[in-house]
């Protein structure tokens, strides 16, 4: 995911990346080491996703949920650049 993605697809940068699994690896044993079931964040981002959106990571993650995150990031990128 890292490769292929390049930049953390919530915020652009190319340091400090991390693989995130959008279902979680531990309750989908199938779709652990399937590429598109994940996407690569920064670490700024995959811990704000996890502590702020998903409040642990101890939490097992659903594509619904991360979808919900990202749509939130974009809404408030979208209604913060016109400030």
């Amino acid at each position: 995911m890292i490769r292929r993605d390049k930049v953390c697809k919530v915020c652009g940068t190319r340091i400090n990346r991390h693989a995130h699994h959008i279902e979680s690896a531990s309750s989908n044993k199938e779709l652990r080491f399937n590429p598109k079931n994940g996407i690569c964040l920064c670490k700024s981002c995959h811990t704000q996703y996890h502590t702020n959106f998903n409040r642990s990571f101890r939490v097992k993650t659903t594509r619904y949920n991360f979808m919900n995150f990202m749509a939130l990031i974009t809404y408030a990128k979208n209604k913060f650049k016109r400030i």
